[in-house]
């Protein structure tokens, strides 16, 4: 356990139990305006409706700023990501969207009935011109529930420091309230999977990389190519209402043929989770190209205490490796009782990925249908 610059202790327990409460009100505003103020907004104006309620969560967001006195720099941290970030991104939205639709297939199991609903998706997005769809469905809940989930909430759970004041455990599990909440934002339990998948993956590039434009990055992507499927789908509303109602019927195919694919999906995720990972204080010297006061570079693996600078004095030049307090470089991550980033190791993947493979072959074997499940997916895509 550690202390953060604020005094707080982070998540050991994480927080204090009080900057849990203060996150949790936010995400209690954005939930009460959702559903009293959006809901309504979404069934008279449609698409238009979603935009607005888009921007009521973005206005939660910035309200929350306000009344909490929390700097907009601390919580809402946007840079300008470097190449092998972008690429990162590009591969975590891909492989991220295969696991989300496997999941969903997963929920859609337990309540078909559900999948049969999907077609009517088709025609909210045809109420509307394609720049309207594209603006409501896809960039604006980027922008918006990023600047609250991975912002506000994320920066109230985690600390301005996260997750350099947090071991392992405690990023991850972070992490996985962080999902648990988006998904339950989304007011459906039969999406509950598939969002809470998409938003522990933002969490952790949250997390792992401190910029916030790569979750709006990845958010955008993973709605693009929801809405693009959308498009191409609904194209032909006979065609598509008829792929809809014969998935409905090979659920089980459906979800072996993703869940193989997402054996190899999380080892791309795994691949572009280390390139989107903040570049480490240590990886640089101190600003400058100064020595501190031990004459020497910082490295990975060196404590760099409160008070230290480089050889000007000046403490402002330590203020881009985040020493406006304690700080404690992530070193090496088998040292015990070092933080680290959250990570998975590779011999645990592959043990998932090989028993994801054996039960998707079992429930294509169960269907008797091991390649025809393949097929259907792609067609129905």
């Amino acid at each position: 356990m550690s202390v953060g610059n604020n005094g707080d202790r982070v998540f050991g327990g994480a927080l204090k139990p009080y900057r849990m409460a203060k996150g949790l009100v936010c995400y209690a505003a954005a939930m009460i305006l959702t559903f009293f103020a959006g809901f309504p907004l979404q069934a008279a104006f449609g698409l238009w409706g979603l935009l607005y309620t888009e921007l009521m969560i973005l206005a939660v967001a910035i309200i929350s700023l306000r009344v909490m006195k929390i700097r907009p720099g601390d919580a809402l941290r946007y840079e300008a990501p470097r190449p092998g970030q972008i690429g990162g991104v590009v591969l975590m939205a891909l492989s991220g969207y295969i696991i989300s639709t496997c999941v969903a297939y997963a929920s859609y199991m337990i309540r078909p009935s559900r999948f049969n609903e999907i077609g009517s998706y088709a025609k909210v997005l045809q109420s509307a011109a394609p720049a309207v769809v594209w603006l409501a469905a896809v960039f604006a809940p980027a922008v918006c529930e990023e600047a609250l989930y991975r912002g506000v909430i994320l920066y109230l759970f985690a600390g301005k420091d996260a997750p350099a004041n947090d071991s392992a455990r405690d990023a991850w599990l972070i992490i996985l309230i962080n999902g648990a909440l988006f998904g339950l934002s989304h007011f459906d339990l039969s999406r509950f999977l598939p969002t809470f998948v998409a938003g522990a993956i933002l969490a952790y590039i949250a997390l792992s990389s401190g910029n916030l434009a790569l979750c709006v990055l990845y958010h955008t992507l993973h709605n693009a190519i929801g809405v693009s499927a959308w498009f191409s789908g609904a194209a032909n509303d006979a065609a598509f209402s008829v792929k809809i109602g014969q998935a409905s019927e090979t659920l089980l195919e459906l979800f072996g043929a993703t869940l193989m694919l997402s054996a190899i999906a999380i080892h791309i995720l795994r691949i572009g989770a280390a390139l989107i990972q903040r570049k480490k204080p240590g990886e640089r010297p101190l600003r400058g190209g100064e020595r501190g006061d031990a004459g020497q570079y910082s490295r990975p693996g060196r404590l760099i205490m409160s008070g230290e600078s480089g050889k000007s004095g000046n403490p402002r030049e330590l203020r881009n490796l985040r020493e406006l307090g304690n700080l404690r470089e992530l070193g090496n991550p088998r040292e015990p009782g070092n933080p680290r980033e959250p990570g998975i190791h590779f011999g645990n993947l592959i043990v998932i990925s090989l028993l994801m493979i054996t039960t998707g072959i079992i429930c294509l074997t169960v269907r008797g249908k091991p390649v025809s499940g393949i097929a259907n997916l792609f067609a129905l895509w």
